[in-house]
């Protein structure tokens, strides 16, 4: 990739990974009425990760947004009982 994007879209793609493992669920049972995933991700995530800082807003995608995110590639993670996904992008 051209421009120095490469780094923050490694990055970007690897704390997405983390967090979509990390808080995946053991039982894959929807969120309880009023549970907010989101929320609880946001709150994982660093706002700052050594020299690499938050950049723009942060972005929560659901079964049926998912495709805004992932053009072609969301039902793969629709077939792995996938409920939420919180992007967060960083620049140094």
């Amino acid at each position: 990739m051209s421009g120095g994007l490469a780094g923050p879209i490694v990055l970007a793609a690897a704390i997405v990974y983390a967090v979509l493992f990390l808080a995946a669920p053991a039982d894959p049972t929807p969120n309880p009425p009023g549970e907010d995933l989101a929320m609880e991700l946001a709150e994982l995530v660093p706002e700052s990760l050594g020299p690499w800082q938050r950049s723009g807003e942060d972005a929560r995608y659901d079964r049926e947004s998912i495709f805004k995110y992932m053009d072609g590639a969301g039902e793969i993670y629709l077939c792995f009982a996938f409920r939420e996904l919180f992007v967060r992008r960083f620049r140094p």
